[in-house]
């Protein structure tokens, strides 16, 4: 695939990539010493003949994803970011005109203007190679056997445990409640309604990888959170990882790469044509998002994941952008 090599103006301390795929998810990547923004551009054929789906339960009924959250929860989740030094003076959490809840803007910002900072503190994340430190939740046997996604997602089940006791509770109270809109959640007569064999193999696959990879977690968990986990009314674990996977930004480092997820800039949703870059402060240790193009106040702002196929926002996400049907499945 070509490379776009794109720059921006020059800020010595600020660097950044926008977001790539991965196969299990979704996350931003932060170049620590490059000036350069490369963007990929692919031309696919389409994954599907969007009409031929037939009506589906999973298409039309409208998932929590899509509900901005009660006025309690928010308020709680503003003075949060308030007392944890969080910059967003002209931004606000909403739902936009497609229903979706997102970032809009409530003042106008300019170009090249840092329109949201968040302390790299206040991120809950993990290194390639991070050592357990949970040993009193999970088995370190089962942690060293994982891949970063599932250590995050521990360690997000572990603050979803804590409770009021987490520091980040109004921030897992303002996250969705259910990510039941990816094809991992559709039946087999579901799936069968995308009538595309590869696409449904691929997700019959992921299924199969995730119960046994609950399985696997679940007999490594101490036995309160087991208990915890049983009496809850839906899988835990599978939001956790759901989270992770939909919301993680992926951050570079000498020889160990940082995943992390980040209050605030995790609710940007996606355009691929999204002006706004995310980029990392390593003098003030702190994450920001900067837009290249002016916003007027009550604007949707966007970050792009990158690139991502029609069959990946589907199988993940449950959706497709028809007005970008040359981002779909190669088979």
């Amino acid at each position: 695939m070509p490379w776009t090599v794109q720059e921006f103006p020059s800020v010595p301390r600020l660097v950044v990539q926008p977001r790539n795929s991965s196969h299990m998810g979704c996350f931003v990547n932060v170049i620590p010493i490059c000036k350069l923004v490369l963007v990929r551009r692919c031309f696919h054929k389409p994954i599907l003949n969007v009409p031929t789906l037939r009506p589906s339960s999973r298409l039309c009924k409208p998932s929590r994803l899509f509900l901005v959250c009660s006025s309690g929860r928010l308020d709680l989740f503003y003075h949060w970011l308030t007392r944890e030094n969080v910059y967003m003076p002209k931004i606000k959490l909403d739902q936009n005109k497609d229903g979706l809840r997102g970032v809009v803007a409530v003042e106008g910002i300019e170009c090249d203007e840092s329109f949201l900072k968040v302390p790299r503190d206040l991120s809950l994340q993990v290194t390639e190679h991070e050592e357990c430190t949970m040993s009193e939740f999970v088995d370190p046997e089962l942690w060293s056997q994982e891949n970063w996604y599932v250590k995050l997602s521990l360690k997000l089940l572990k603050e979803k445990y804590l409770g009021k006791l987490s520091l980040w509770k109004p921030y897992i109270d303002i996250l969705p409640h259910a990510l039941n809109t990816g094809l991992v959640y559709w039946s087999s007569s579901e799936l069968a309604q995308l009538q595309y064999r590869p696409l449904i193999e691929e997700v019959k696959i992921n299924q199969y990888y995730r119960e046994a990879l609950y399985t696997r977690v679940f007999e490594s968990l101490s036995s309160p959170v087991r208990v915890w986990l049983q009496n809850e009314k839906e899988n835990v674990f599978f939001w956790a990882l759901d989270m992770v996977q939909s919301r993680a930004f992926g951050i570079p480092d000498v020889g160990n790469k940082t995943y992390a997820l980040l209050p605030m800039m995790d609710m940007l949703n996606h355009r691929v044509n999204s002006q706004t870059h995310f980029l990392y402060d390593s003098i003030a240790n702190q994450y920001e998002m900067k837009t290249y193009s002016k916003l007027s106040p009550g604007t949707d702002i966007y970050i792009s994941y990158g690139p991502l196929d029609n069959d990946h926002l589907l199988h993940f996400y449950g959706k497709l952008i028809l007005s970008y049907v040359f981002f779909t499945f190669i088979s």
